[in-house]
């Protein structure tokens, strides 16, 4: 039988070490969502032993921080440029919410 290549190795002091030979030298050879953990399938690269691991992030984690300013940065940008194309579209006639509320209330009314 043909191995596969593990995805990741994980190793160090902060890697959990393997229940069957403690070593901490682990690669990660399969990844899924369980609720709201993520449940990662390892194996030890010592003995082969194969474990399960459920982790979740802390809201003190640097990555979801980072996420979460990465998103922040997208739906500004998105912003900026709808309200640059509205001004492009609107040309020499800014917007008047007044005179948009009696047109629509003509509309309705009609």
């Amino acid at each position: 039988m043909k191995k596969s290549l593990p995805r990741s190795i994980i190793g160090g002091s902060n890697a959990l070490p393997c229940p069957s030979c403690g070593k901490t030298k682990s690669a990660v050879i399969d990844g899924r969502p369980a609720g709201e953990t993520f449940r990662r399938r390892r194996m030890c690269l010592s003995c082969e032993h194969r474990f399960n691991t459920y982790e979740s992030a802390t809201e003190n984690d640097p990555r979801i921080t980072c996420i979460r300013e990465l998103e922040a940065r997208v739906i500004r940008e998105q912003i900026q440029r709808l309200e640059a194309s509205l001004q492009k579209l609107s040309g020499d006639h800014p917007p008047n919410p007044a005179r948009e509320a009696q047109d629509c209330a003509r509309e309705r009314s009609v």
